[in-house]
């Protein structure tokens, strides 16, 4: 995935209402760059579908050539980060839509993502000791959700950009793939009544 983490629009989150474009793009975040042709044969579609879709997903940012691979026949596509900030979207009805559809695709690819994971933790001795699965709770106010939601964000990128930067100096310690979830949000209690802003 790209370095960054750009704001989308309405239209970028609408786009990814398309259930090929999500798993495109759950695709290319999960393996790395891929052609049109490689993604086709994976998710059992047409070239040109697939094609079609990545011009789609690149038009709203969502990704883009993959600048490591350029220079051949065909184009290679990777995943950009991206976020949606909800106090922009929420109340316009076209961002309220798309925020709802963009978080119901990130739910459902984390938890497809964590239960593959989950089925096979234990028989991957190297790489399930640094596998962390944390819940904690507690009582903050929206100022300390924030902070605590920013200083966990900062961690994150810090290590991922570190990462990259000994991987573009050739290091020879293996590297795969990972997912980092970080969830900063409210209990929320069926009984109780919606809060107000």
């Amino acid at each position: 995935m790209s370095d960054g983490n750009r704001p989308v629009d309405a239209s970028a989150l609408k786009a990814l209402a398309h259930p090929l474009r999500t798993a495109m793009l759950s695709r290319l975040m999960d393996h790395g760059s891929a052609t049109a042709t490689q993604l086709a044969k994976e998710l059992g579609e047409s070239t040109g579908q697939t094609s079609y879709h990545l011009r789609q997903l690149e038009r709203h940012g969502l990704v883009e050539d993959d600048p490591e691979r350029s220079g051949g026949r065909e184009r290679w596509w990777r995943p950009v980060a991206f976020r949606a900030e909800a106090a922009e979207l929420r109340d316009d009805p076209q961002g309220r839509a798309g925020l709802d559809s963009a978080r119901q695709w990130a739910l459902a690819d984390r938890v497809q993502a964590l239960t593959r994971w989950g089925a096979r933790a234990f028989d991957d001795r190297v790489w399930s000791e640094p596998a962390t699965m944390l819940t904690s709770g507690g009582r903050l106010t929206v100022a300390e959700a924030e902070a605590l939601g920013g200083a966990l964000e900062a961690v994150v990128v810090d290590h991922l950009d570190r990462a990259r930067a000994a991987e573009a100096e050739g290091g020879h310690d293996p590297r795969r793939r990972i997912r980092v979830y970080v969830d900063v949000v409210p209990v929320v209690d069926d009984d109780a009544p919606a809060p107000h802003d």
